[in-house]
Parts: structure tokens; C-alpha cells; sequence
């Protein structure tokens, strides 16, 4: 709460494109913040993918490994690139 640079920017790319440019800059922005904000985790990848059945929505899976142990983990988390779309 009342930190601003948390998210780092995440929701600059609401009403944007799904281009290959906006999804690397997005799978950019959402690693750094994890990666700031998220000391408990390290090894992370981010992936966003367009989905497939709702233009408006970006898949981003994130796959990071828990620092005390070792355990793997990935989740998905649905972006809605166009806020109010199915």
C-alpha cells in the first residue's frame, strides 16, 4: 500500500496491443517486479501470451523456484489488456 513503483507500471499496457513488442515489454516489466518485490523467490521466467479466445486478454505464466526449498512453482495469471472484455 502507498507505494507507487509497486507493479511497475503493469497497467500502462491496459488498451494496448498484443504485438510481440508489448508482450516482451510486459514479461520485462512483470520479472523486474517480481524480482524487486519478491526476495523469497529467485530463477524466474515470465512468459505473456495472447488468449487465443479473447483478444482482450493476455495469458502470464510465471514459473519461479522458492529460495529456502528449492521447490518449483508456476502460475498463470489472466491480464485483461482490454479492462471490461471477456
Amino acid at each position: 500500500m502507498m507505494r507507487p513503483d509497486f507493479g511497475r507500471g503493469v497497467e500502462s499496457f491496459l488498451f494496448g496491443s498484443t504485438d510481440e513488442t508489448t508482450l516482451h515489454l510486459l514479461e520485462s516489466n512483470v520479472e523486474e517486479a517480481i524480482r524487486v518485490w519478491e526476495p523469497r523467490v529467485h530463477e524466474v521466467e515470465v512468459r505473456a501470451e495472447p488468449d487465443p479466445g479473447n483478444p482482450g486478454k493476455v495469458m502470464i505464466r510465471i514459473r519461479y523456484e522458492v529460495r529456502a526449498t528449492n521447490n518449483l512453482f508456476n502460475q498463470v495469471y489472466p491480464f485483461y489488456i482490454h479492462e471490461g472484455t471477456k
